[in-house]
């Protein structure tokens, strides 16, 4: 009987220390920025984010580009047709969108939520304005690899995508 009683202790005291070690990973919360380019095209980003004590331990991309959902324009070539050479943005957004993703890590909350990311506020389409698309050169507070140099609009949507993840957070 006492072997059982020791065995039973010991099995609590596992799940005790497991239990506790998966309330210590922090907590993950999902987020998204969107808004409507036409009938057809939302640009957007979905992002999860762990945070534990205050700062970022882990940031990513849950969206997938396609035809009607992207945070990168099939048209933004050089001949604004898909497939055409990439403009020097896009060419930097898709070298560097991975790393500025990554850069988030370590980060901590109170920074993210004081970046400024400056939006349209209506849509006029003399102006190539869009309401609720970031403003190229619209970001202001945020440390340089949180800015793809170039990819202004794309970085603002991911930066307000955390920034909506982060304001789910319970803790």
């Amino acid at each position: 009987m006492k072997k059982i009683l020791v065995l039973v202790l010991a099995l609590v005291m596992a799940l005790s220390v497991v239990a506790l070690v998966a309330c210590d990973a922090g907590e993950t919360v999902e987020g998204e920025y969107k808004y409507a380019y036409n009938d057809t095209l939302t640009y957007g980003v979905k992002v999860k984010v762990t945070v534990k004590d205050g700062v970022i331990t882990a940031c990513e991309v849950t969206s997938t580009d396609s035809e009607t959902y992207t945070n990168l324009s099939a048209n933004w070539t050089t001949n604004y047709q898909p497939g055409g050479p990439n403009t020097e943005g896009r060419k930097a957004w898709l070298d560097k969108h991975d790393e500025m993703v990554t850069s988030f890590v370590g980060q901590k909350v109170e920074d993210i939520n004081k970046i400024k990311v400056a939006c349209d506020t209506e849509t006029n389409a003399e102006a190539h304005t869009v309401k609720g698309q970031p403003k190229a050169g619209g970001i202001t507070g945020a440390p340089s690899a949180l800015v793809v140099t170039g990819a202004t609009q794309s970085s603002g949507r991911l930066i307000l995508a955390v920034q909506n993840a982060l304001s789910q957070l319970t803790k």
